[in-house]
């Protein structure tokens, strides 16, 4: 069972975690180079025009962000 100091600290790494990612989609849309933080490896944007789908990943695919339309 978690305790309130617990789930506190789980509620701040996710808000991190979300506004991190944020600022990542952010500025690839802005045309900006973003880094995967794993990799190392350019991100770039990829649109599926067929399935209406479009990503936010890095060539390894270790980031992969599907973006709602």
């Amino acid at each position: 069972m978690l305790d309130i100091s617990q789930l506190q600290t789980l509620q701040k790494r996710s808000a991190k975690s979300y506004h991190q990612q944020k600022k990542l989609i952010a500025n690839v849309l802005k045309g900006q180079k973003e880094c995967c933080p794993h990799c190392e490896k350019p991100l770039s944007i990829n649109v599926d025009y067929d399935q209406g789908i479009t990503k936010i990943r890095c060539k390894a695919a270790c980031t992969d962000i599907e973006l709602e339309h």
